[in-house]
């Protein structure tokens, strides 16, 4: 019986201490917390923005968008 109950006891230590050593890291969910939720404000953003645009019988197409530098050059008189 000693030997069972010595069993039993490292097989609950071994147990809680690869639950503690693996355990989640809190800075980790509170970043991936953080960027579900601008994830999901971003959504709902643009959900939105279809609806109002919906509603003022405007359509949005998928539109190319250039950029270009500018460049001032001074003349001289």
């Amino acid at each position: 019986m000693k030997k069972s109950f010595k069993n039993i006891l490292i097989y609950i230590i071994i147990t809680i201490l690869l639950i503690t050593l693996s355990g989640c890291n809190t800075n980790k969910s509170k970043l991936s917390l953080n960027d579900k939720v601008k994830e999901e404000l971003l959504y709902l953003d643009t959900e939105i923005i279809s609806l109002i645009n919906s509603l003022n019988n405007i359509t949005i197409e998928n539109y190319k968008i250039d950029t270009k530098e500018i460049t001032l050059r001074r003349f001289i008189i």
